[in-house]
């Protein structure tokens, strides 16, 4: 069950890193949240957190950016991305033998 609802949450992830290289940033913020709100405690909250954050300083929203990097470092203070930017992915997401 726990595969299914990270596999689940990566989906929404992707999607939402989708509309974030497409300049899409209110649908990738939106995705993003869907994550936070929808799959509670799953691994891919980090990246979704990063995703708001960056989405928020590209729409010019310093507040919400600021708010958004808060929850990311209280949460995960220990995050790489900030400086080193979302992860290439070796695998291609739909495949699950990439979890294995």
């Amino acid at each position: 069950m726990n595969w299914l609802v990270n596999t689940m949450a990566e989906h929404q992830l992707h999607t939402a890193r989708f509309y974030y290289e497409r300049q899409g940033y209110v649908a990738a913020i939106n995705r993003a949240q869907a994550v936070l709100t929808d799959y509670e405690g799953v691994p891919a909250t980090e990246q979704a957190l990063y995703i708001i954050m960056m989405s928020y300083q590209k729409l010019d929203m310093p507040d919400l950016s600021k708010d958004a990097e808060r929850v990311l470092l209280t949460n995960f203070p220990d995050t790489q991305l900030i400086a080193k930017g979302l992860p290439k992915t070796e695998y291609s997401w739909w495949n699950p033998l990439g979890y294995f």
